[in-house]
Order: C-alpha cells, then structure tokens, then sequence
C-alpha cells in the first residue's frame, strides 16, 4: 500500500481550499485564479474516496493500473460534475473542472509511480493548461472529510486553507439547498464536526494549514488577502479583487447558489441569521455548536447555553437526499470496476431517466423549506 500513495519528491505542494459547504470556498477560489499564478478546478472531491479502493487497479508501478485509476477517475469527474454542478452549463463548467485534461492522460501517467502522483500530475496538468505555476483545489464536501486523508492521497504534501463561516449564516444557506441539512440538529453537528477537525489537524500542523474567516474576508479583503496570499508564496495585488470579472467567476455565477460570485466583495453578506433565524432556532443551534462558535471566534447569542454534545449522540437517519452523497463515497469502487470492464458507467449514470428518478427522489425529500426547521 505504501507505493500506492506516496508522492513524487519533485513534486509541488497542491493547495486545498476546505471547509463547510456554503462557508465561501468558492469565493476564495475565484479570488486565488484571478491572479493567473495558482490555478483551481471546480469541486473534484476524488482524492481522498480513490484511497480504499487502489489495491482494485493493481500495482500502480504498472502503466496499465496507472492507466486504469486515470480512466476511474474521469469517469467519477463525469458523474460527479452534473451533480455538483447540475444548475450551471455543462460545457462552461467542464473547462473549468479537470475534465479539461484528459487528453493529457499519457503525459500525466507516464512519469509516475503512485496515486499521489497521479493525483498532483492531474492537478499540475490544469495549472499548466490556465499558464499558472501552482495548483489549488477547491472541495467543500457535506460530511467533514478528514485532512489526513487528503493529505495521504497526495503523499503529505497537501497545504490547507480552512474557510470558516459563521455557522447560523451557513444553516440559513446551507439549509435552503436540496442536499443540505434536514434539520437544525444536523446542520449544528455537521458544522461542528467540520470546525472541529479541521482546526484539531492545523494544530497538529502549524506550518501547512492556515484558517481563514470568511467575514475577514469582507471585512477587511486586503488584510485578510495578504496573509492568504503569503501563505500560498503569491504577490499581493488589488487585482485579486477584480476576480468578478473573471469568466470562473462569471460561469459558476450562473448557478443559484453561487450567484454572488460576479459581484464585488460586499461586507454586508454577513449576519444574517440574526434575522433569519428564530430564537429557538438559534437556541437550538448553539446548544449543540456553541463550543465550536467559540472555537472560531464567533459570540453565541446565549452564553449561558453553549455545550458540546458527545458525537455519539448526534447521528441522524439517512434520507434520499443524503443517500446520493454517502453512494459518493462508493463510486471510486464501482469506477475501477467499470474501467477493468471498459463499461461507460457515466453514461448509465448521466442518461436522462437516471437522472430525472434521482432528481425526482431528492426532491420527495426535500419538504419544501427554506430554511432547517427542528
């Protein structure tokens, strides 16, 4: 197993943008590909779900098992980006994911050994195809992914920046979402998992991680930028905050989630649970992530009620709604398979009565809400 993840010792850091969904990873995404020096996909998430499932492909110091995991995880790109991206156009998102590299397949297999090889050699690709030196990711997943297995997928030479967000302002637009949580409950402990063990693996790793708090950023843009930026060893500019004019910006703008991201920085999106939120709402919410607020420098509204509750009694059933998310986790299984079997699984996937019996599914869970109710 030890071949399969280590990494190349010529090879760069790649930078990961992580935190909770909705907490403004792809702001700060926009931003850092505005300076044309550090080029960052959409979302790909594949780089920690392929580790259990190598040992399927063969001995990675084989062309053809190299060969086998590049077409696995193409085929996991394909799949997952009408998901993740499924309110913008395809074809505008597909230049700006890492299907934009495929036909550099050969190239980037040719000269690695491993999986963190070809994982950087992907990553590398992208940056070299946008003129940038560095590379970035920007994978905000729904259930706390553990850093260390990031940074296992890229051989310890991952460097995170963790974007931190009020957590009653991310229940207010997480929880408008279809894949968002059901409940208060769940989006305190979801956020709380999230703060939690990020922050727990930044102090084990001081010089590879840094936290940045989402309203600092529009608060104070170029305070805030120059510690991003020095960092990631990139040049300060106010160039970085013309990052609304970017096509990135402007394409993954055409979502309803995102829509924000054409715009100028704007220090008023924050807050807004205040008014959002009910009493017993908020109530709820700190009672379970008041330590977490604390954690990260926010002021929970009822000192008095803030606690951490054991993980153990935080578990919620699964919906639908969840289900498409946990099978996530499966598709680097059934990818490998499908590529020993030279079987389009993408296209099985991606046809159109599979997709409208997912989308219809979600939607029978969804309850109409707009807002997590207890």
């Amino acid at each position: 197993m030890r071949n399969a993840i280590e990494d190349p010792p010529e090879a760069k850091p790649v930078y990961f943008i992580v935190g909770c969904p909705r907490s403004g990873s792809y702001l700060l995404s926009s931003i850092l590909n505005a300076s044309g020096r550090i080029a960052i996909p959409t979302e790909t998430h594949f780089a920690p779900l392929f580790l259990p499932y190598l040992w399927m492909a063969g001995d990675l110091r084989n062309l053809k098992a190299r060969r086998r995991v590049l077409k696995a995880i193409f085929m996991f790109l394909r799949i997952w980006l009408v998901r993740a991206e499924e309110e913008r156009d395809y074809a505008a998102v597909t230049r700006h994911s890492l299907l934009a590299v495929e036909p550099e397949s050969d190239r980037i297999i040719d000269s690695v050994r491993n999986y963190a090889g070809i994982v950087s050699g992907l990553f590398m690709a992208y940056a070299r195809q946008h003129g940038a030196l560095d590379a970035g990711d920007k994978s905000a997943f729904f259930d706390h992914m553990p850093l260390d297995k990031i940074d296992t997928a890229m051989g310890g030479r991952a460097r995170f920046i963790h974007v931190v967000r009020d957590g009653r302002d991310v229940c207010v637009s997480w929880c408008r979402i279809k894949v968002g949580p059901r409940t208060m409950k769940e989006a305190a402990i979801s956020w709380s998992a999230h703060i939690e063990g990020k922050q727990s693996w930044g102090r084990k790793n001081p010089d590879r991680y840094l936290e940045v708090r989402y309203e600092d950023l529009l608060t104070y843009p170029k305070k805030t930028l120059l510690e991003i930026c020095a960092f990631v060893n990139l040049k300060y500019t106010d160039s970085l905050l013309d990052f609304h004019k970017t096509q990135y910006a402007n394409d993954i703008a055409k979502g309803s989630s995102h829509a924000q991201l054409n715009k100028p920085l704007n220090s008023e999106n924050q807050g807004k649970w205040k008014n959002a939120l009910s009493n017993s709402e908020i109530y709820e919410f700190e009672s379970i992530a008041g330590g977490a607020l604390k954690s990260a420098g926010y002021i929970p509204l009822n000192e008095k009620n803030v606690s951490n509750w054991p993980q153990t009694r935080m578990k919620n059933k699964t919906t639908i709604r969840h289900l498409r998310l946990k099978l996530k986790n499966l598709l680097p299984f059934f990818a490998i398979i499908a590529s020993w079997l030279k079987f389009r699984l993408d296209r099985l996937c991606n046809s159109r009565i599979w997709l409208r019996t997912e989308n219809w599914l979600l939607l029978k869970t969804s309850f109409g809400r707009t807002k997590c109710s207890g």
